[in-house]
């Protein structure tokens, strides 16, 4: 999640190619999921980590069959 005075001033592709300029290749993240509303959370305030993986996996598929902008 990026904080809202940064909102739209970088792209999953620059983040990707920041990141790569120091971390060995298979360290380099396949995709980055650049949020503008808040991770799901449960009632003490923790990340719901199950619920998270699902929307991933969804946004994932979806840029597999190219349906999803990067």
């Amino acid at each position: 999640m990026t904080k809202p005075a940064f909102h739209g001033q970088i792209s999953e592709a620059e983040l990707i190619a920041l990141v790569a300029r120091s971390l060995p290749k298979h360290c380099i993240p396949a995709m980055v999921d650049i949020r503008t509303e808040s991770l799901p959370r449960n009632g003490v305030g923790k990340t719901v980590k199950s619920e998270l993986k699902v929307e991933l996996a969804k946004v994932w598929e979806d840029r597999k069959k190219g349906r999803a902008k990067l």
